[in-house]
């Protein structure tokens, strides 16, 4: 998407369990700047969140009317649960397991 520039107006929630864990950090920063979010569960640090992929969090971040959603199984069913309430339709949800 980023060779094509079909970037603008997507932001990417992107969780991981440590900083360090982060794949491809520096490119993602540099493709998407602000719409680059990071989501820590296991580990605070300045100017990441911390916790988990919730009804809140996604409210606060998201753009658009479609979400990609992949991930292992519980944090796909959580996010899933989120979209739920908040009526996203299903139709706007795409979902890859790993």
């Amino acid at each position: 998407m980023h060779a094509a520039g079909k970037l603008s107006g997507n932001r990417l929630l992107f969780g991981n369990k440590r900083q360090r864990d982060i794949i491809m950090e520096k490119e993602l920063r540099q493709w998407l700047g602000d719409d680059f979010v990071n989501v820590l569960s296991d580990e605070k640090v300045d100017g990441m969140a911390h916790g988990f992929m919730d009804e809140k969090l996604i409210k606060e971040n998201r753009v658009g009317s479609k979400v990609y959603v992949c991930g292992p199984p519980p944090m796909m069913d959580a996010v899933g649960d989120a979209l739920k309430k908040m009526k996203v339709a299903d139709e706007d949800v795409v979902t890859e397991e790993f």
